[in-house]
């Protein structure tokens, strides 16, 4: 049986991708998480994957599954150009104090 070889880079190319798709940056997803700018630059890169427990946060914090995040199952409606925009009206109306937040739900 053959080996699956692994592409190193891959986690931070899907990270990169879903998250410019979301209109986040990486200093916006980076205070989500609490860290640094810096980090999430090093796991965007080849270079960086950051510890398996930090995967589902990340995942949170973008609206995706672990398993989207990871390469593992793609979400084919991100691709859709309205998504971004609406990502971003998304963030725009969670951005806002709780009782404006209440009142667009409401």
């Amino acid at each position: 049986m053959r080996k699956r070889r692994v592409d190193p880079g891959a986690f931070g190319r899907h990270l990169a991708e879903i998250r410019k798709s979301r209109g986040i940056t990486q200093v916006d997803l980076a205070k989500k998480l609490g860290l640094t700018q810096m980090a999430i630059s090093y796991y965007e890169r080849r270079d960086g994957t950051p510890p398996a427990s930090l995967v589902p946060k990340i995942a949170i914090a973008l609206g995706v599954s672990s398993d989207e995040l990871l390469g593992i199952k793609t979400n084919k409606d991100a691709d859709l150009p309205q998504s971004v925009w609406v990502w971003k009206r998304i963030r725009r109306v969670l951005d806002l104090p709780e009782r404006a937040r209440k009142s667009v739900f409401n």
